[in-house]
């Protein structure tokens, strides 16, 4: 058991050492990540140096056990649907991108948020249009550099595996193929939209048909690498009871007006 009253309270690490597993998957700093950027502070995201310093004594712990050794790279906040640039919006909301660039002052490379897309819906249910508190809009600028400091913790991830003996999946090419050109199941296709089917409506953590896809990503992995013959999940089936596949946008006209107010002086940043 976890909690015994008669030593201290265990870390993860040491249970799992306690367990002496065979094989462990480490998947570790996503969180850690997803707080410090839905914080609005990508200077929060672990350090480098700090973050290779822990990583190593989890995996080294366990490989000096012999143990098996699965690590996942960190996905990227901005593979998510956490984030949405000016044309997923435009879909979202049925209306021409040139209007939520102008209606937002949306430049080329710019987001929103899950957060703003809610303000968005809002303002166009009301027909009311007006421009967004800046806290609600990530740059371009602020885009690249949480993708920068996240690669550069997925490469020590990848360090330390080569230097443990370690086996890498790699989770976050794995979300930015279904963020860059979706995926199939049967006749349903999935994106990394927001309503896109793949992650759910905290927009950052896939659904059961996502973990599923994932859970046969990495089956895969394991039976090509340790000759193995673990069987897929039935992904199909996982699909037809998974209500974040059956997400859609409310169906309106085709041809809306809407009226742009300026913010009140008052409010302005």
């Amino acid at each position: 058991m976890i909690l015994n009253r008669d030593v201290p309270l265990w870390t993860q690490l040491e249970y799992a050492k306690a367990m002496v597993p065979s094989m462990a998957l480490i998947e570790l700093g996503y969180y850690d990540v997803l707080a410090a950027v839905v914080a609005g502070n990508p200077a929060q995201i672990p350090d480098r140096a700090t973050f290779r310093d822990s990583y190593t004594k989890i995996v080294k712990g366990l490989r000096d056990m012999y143990v098996e050794v699965i690590v996942t790279t960190i996905p990227d906040p901005m593979d998510t649907a956490y984030f949405s640039n000016p044309a997923a919006v435009a879909r979202l909301t049925r209306v021409d991108v040139s209007l939520i660039r102008d209606f937002y002052g949306l430049a080329a490379g710019d987001f929103v948020t899950r957060n703003g897309l809610s303000v968005i819906g809002n303002q166009f249910i009301r027909r009311n249009i007006q421009p967004m508190p800046s806290s609600l809009i990530l740059r371009a600028s602020g885009g690249v550099d949480i993708s920068n400091r996240v690669r550069a913790l997925n490469d020590e991830i990848k360090a330390i595996a080569g230097e443990q003996g370690a086996v890498v999946y790699d989770l976050a090419a794995f979300i930015n193929r279904v963020h860059s050109t979706g995926v199939t199941v049967g006749s349903t296709r999935l994106t990394g939209d927001y309503f896109g089917g793949f992650f759910s409506l905290d927009s950052y953590y896939p659904g059961a048909t996502g973990h599923a896809l994932i859970a046969n990503d990495i089956l895969a992995l394991l039976n090509q690498k340790y000759g193995a013959s673990f069987p897929l999940v039935n992904v199909a089936t996982i699909l037809q009871d998974d209500a974040v596949t059956k997400y859609t946008t409310a169906r309106e006209p085709d041809e809306q007006v809407y009226e742009l107010q300026p913010l009140p002086s008052a409010a302005v940043e």
